[in-house]
């Protein structure tokens, strides 16, 4: 039995050890993408000042299989982005770049889940949530529309 409290006290410990810092953090693995995400709204007319980010972004277990981010906004709470790591870690840049500002859009942004298709069935808006029935088409080629729709 203390071995069961034992693993379980360090489970819960595992999830919630990012709340122990205080204040705007951006893990360094995820610094690249969120640059970007500045450049690209920049480039678009859209200033987004990274150092007034009142935003948490990690690096972390989650234990749904079917998430692989996700963004917590609290009332009166720094907002909070969670990625995944297994999941991060194991998709290509492009991909990585794509869930990144799919959070991003949500936390800054304040974009919801936006599940429109063109006539052919595809994903018009990097915002499209996990489950939804148009296809995602995000590639280098089609990178630009979905970046112009996000800001």
């Amino acid at each position: 039995m203390k071995n069961i409290v034992f693993i379980l006290s360090i489970f819960t410990l595992s999830i919630g050890c990012n709340n122990d810092i205080e204040g705007p953090y951006i893990d360094e693995d995820l610094v690249p993408y969120v640059d970007e995400f500045i450049e690209e709204a920049a480039a678009r007319g859209l200033i987004i000042d990274k150092d007034s980010l009142d935003l948490q972004i990690f690096l972390t277990n989650i234990p749904n299989a079917n998430i692989q981010g996700q963004c917590v906004r609290e009332p009166g709470e720094i907002n909070l982005i969670q990625i995944d790591k297994n999941f991060f870690r194991a998709i290509d840049d492009l991909r990585k770049e794509f869930l990144v500002f799919h959070e991003l859009g949500h936390c800054v942004l304040n974009r919801l889940h936006e599940d429109d298709s063109d006539t052919n069935g595809n994903c018009i808006s990097i915002m499209h949530s996990g489950g939804a029935s148009c296809n995602d088409t995000y590639s280098l080629e089609t990178r630009s529309d979905f970046l112009d729709e996000l800001f």
